[in-house]
């Protein structure tokens, strides 16, 4: 029966909750991000500890943030560093993620005439370099000094850069 439910919450997981967590974070801001970090108030603090982030379309993320106003837009990634400080292991799965996150960004700067916007959308890719992606990087190198890591491949990864 724990196999069953195991395997079930799995497949949700993976299928329905990373689409419920984007409407909230379209429809009720607060609720988002008290799902993935502590902050007073929260109704829930459903993914503390779930690298649900993973499990979301790098794209379909990128489209729920830009729905935003340009200032909540900004306040997403300071939000969300906070899930990091105290929960270093989720960045294993979700550094990645960002990584993908911030591809796509580039690629919204490539198709975009629009200078603004253009610097808007490198700013916002510098700032996950300077609070989530070093923080990945950290670690990686943290785990690698402790002979913990064998993936050695984010000694020859480069950055997404914000020009």
């Amino acid at each position: 029966m724990a196999g069953q439910m195991d395997a079930w919450h799995q497949a949700w997981l993976s299928r329905d909750a990373g689409k419920q967590l984007l409407e909230f974070l379209t429809e009720d801001w607060i609720r988002f991000f008290g799902n993935l970090t502590v902050i007073n108030h929260a109704p829930e603090q459903r993914y503390l500890n779930v690298p649900i982030l993973a499990t979301i379309d790098a794209a379909t993320f990128v489209d729920a943030w830009f729905s935003l106003s340009r200032h909540d837009e900004r306040l997403v990634v300071g939000s969300i560093k906070d899930r990091y400080e105290y929960r270093p292991e989720l960045l294993d799965a979700e550094g990645p993620w960002w990584r993908e996150v911030q591809v796509e960004l580039k690629d919204r700067v490539a198709r975009s005439k629009s200078k603004p916007r253009n610097v808007q959308i490198n700013n916002l890719i510098g700032h996950i370099n300077s609070t989530i992606i070093e923080k990945w990087e950290l670690r990686q190198f943290e785990e690698f000094t402790n002979g913990n890591s064998t993936d050695l491949s984010w000694m020859t990864r480069k950055r997404v850069d914000s020009q």
